[in-house]
């Protein structure tokens, strides 16, 4: 996976580098000094007490031209125990994504590549995905995507869309499989999408392949009828047919019936959603926003069938999205507002993701289900964001023969994380942080986890483009067994610079 992943990355920059008309290029680097009373995060008398430097070295490019538009952002964290070398290590972040539109306004090409730190097992301790950490639960988890598509219209008849998305996952453990996948997803709609009566003819086929499902499959075909109610409301009815062997042989065959609404009232608040009929009972997707000038939030549910659920598609986190949603008024440009989002997030001292969405990985597909609810508010001097989670998930699809699915694979999560950022000085924010989790199994044997943490940061900018930081934190971790669980209070300082 890994020269898969740097092949497609370097070409991705050669494409970007022929057409691009705007470079932005920002290297950075930071170093960070931590004391903790229990840097390993160990149980009971295990624990040791020391100081750890991790110094993080960054690159982060931007492009946007007339056909092309894309960013990648490129992080070493190394980490430096004092007095014992054996400990030290090496981690990788990688967010980047690019389109590039080789045939204009119809024929366009997109790349994805990250690496993350990912959660090995559900009732481990929960990771964050662009930060590092000493829990032995973090599982490197590398994805590369490339997705050729077009668009056009058969005048005043039709528009036609066509996606082939080709994915690689490779997480860094022996007990997961690599994965590779394909999905073909074609879609043909009635030409105008305002008119009173529309209709819309889908697609898919999917393809999975690893080592521990060998090659399974799940094709789709449906059809949707919309009737606009008024010029915001748009009320639907689908139907369709789904054949999968993701819930194991013999491949099945069901009726697809569902029903969807889409709202827009303004350009302040959306709802949309969608509920079917699937192969593993009801599926649905449901999307709600809404801001005010200084209020916006964010209600989402999804349940659905996947591979490696737990391998984080490049994209916005709560806390990113919401801010990118204040500013939506007073920045139009997508990509200067969501620049502009990640910069006052990071002078406010709160985390652009969070470990609250995290999900353990496994190889067999599963099903899900995600209820998602977040919240921003910015004031003259707070910020405010609280986001609130829950997650549960099941194997299914296991080989003939094969052992029941791991305590691991099957949990049910539920979690809240909160942060208040109160601005002392133009240039001096303190930021209160906490984050609760409670992982249970769903398996034949029991398992639980809880964790919490609560920490304080101040952030202060010495400079355009320095940032120096102070803060403490103090985390517990208790499994049901008990082997696992840990203490720890820590307090770090950091020094930031981009240049």
């Amino acid at each position: 996976m890994r020269p898969a992943l740097g092949a497609g990355a370097a070409a991705m920059v050669v494409a970007l580098g022929a057409q691009a008309e705007t470079w932005h290029v920002s290297p950075s680097v930071a170093v960070r000094e931590t004391f903790s009373d229990n840097f390993l995060l160990a149980t009971g008398d295990a624990a040791r007490s020391g100081w750890y430097t991790d110094v993080v070295p960054g690159l982060r490019a931007e492009v946007m031209g007339a056909r092309l538009r894309g960013f990648a952002d490129l992080r070493l964290d190394a980490k430096r125990y004092a007095g014992d070398s054996r400990l030290d290590e090496n981690r990788r972040f990688l967010e980047s994504q690019g389109t590039f539109e080789a045939v204009e306004n119809r024929v366009f090409l997109d790349a994805r590549a990250y690496i993350t730190q990912e959660n090995l097992s559900a009732f481990g301790a929960a990771s964050t995905p662009d930060q590092p950490s000493a829990s032995g639960n973090q599982v490197e988890t590398s994805v590369l995507r490339i997705s050729p598509w077009i668009r056009g219209k058969v005048p005043d008849v039709a528009n036609y869309h066509v996606r082939y998305d080709a994915a690689g996952i490779r997480a860094d453990d022996p007990a997961l499989a690599d994965t590779r996948t394909g999905e073909w997803i074609a879609r043909i709609a009635s030409a105008s999408p305002s008119a009173r009566l529309g209709w819309a003819l889908y697609g898919s086929a999917l393809d999975v392949r690893n080592d521990e499902v060998g090659h399974i499959v799940d094709r789709r075909v449906r059809g949707r009828l919309a009737f606009a109610v008024t010029p915001q409301l748009r009320l639907s009815v689908l139907g369709g047919v789904e054949e999968t062997d993701f819930a194991g042989p013999p491949r099945t065959r069901t009726d697809t019936p569902g029903a969807g609404i889409a709202w827009t009232p303004g350009d302040r608040t959306q709802l949309a959603g969608v509920v079917e009929r699937r192969f593993f009972g009801n599926g649905h997707s449901v999307f709600f926003s809404h801001r005010t000038a200084r209020l916006a939030f964010r209600l989402a549910s999804v349940r659905d069938a996947a591979v490696f659920p737990g391998a984080r598609s490049a994209g916005e986190s709560p806390a990113r999205a919401l801010m990118a949603d204040l500013l939506a008024s007073t920045v139009e440009d997508p990509e200067e507002r969501a620049r502009e989002a990640r910069r006052r997030l990071e002078e406010s001292g709160i985390a652009p993701f969070s470990s609250l969405g995290s999900s353990s990985l496994t190889s067999s597909p599963v099903v899900f289900r995600v209820d998602e609810a977040s919240a921003a508010m910015v004031g003259a001097r707070n910020t405010v964001t609280v986001t609130a989670m829950r997650r549960e998930q099941r194997t299914i699809g296991a080989p003939a023969g094969a052992a029941p699915a791991a305590p691991d694979d099957d949990f049910r999560r539920r979690g809240i994380d909160a942060n208040w950022a109160y601005r002392l000085t133009p240039v001096t924010t303190v930021t209160l942080t906490a984050t609760a989790l409670r992982t249970v199994g769903q398996g034949a044997v029991e398992a639980r986890s809880d964790e919490d943490r609560i920490g304080l940061v101040v952030s202060s900018r010495l400079g355009p483009k320095t940032l120096a930081t102070m803060g403490v934190r103090h985390s517990t971790f208790d499994t049901l067994a008990g082997t696992g669980s840990y203490r720890e209070s820590a307090a770090y300082a950091s020094f930031s610079v981009r240049f």
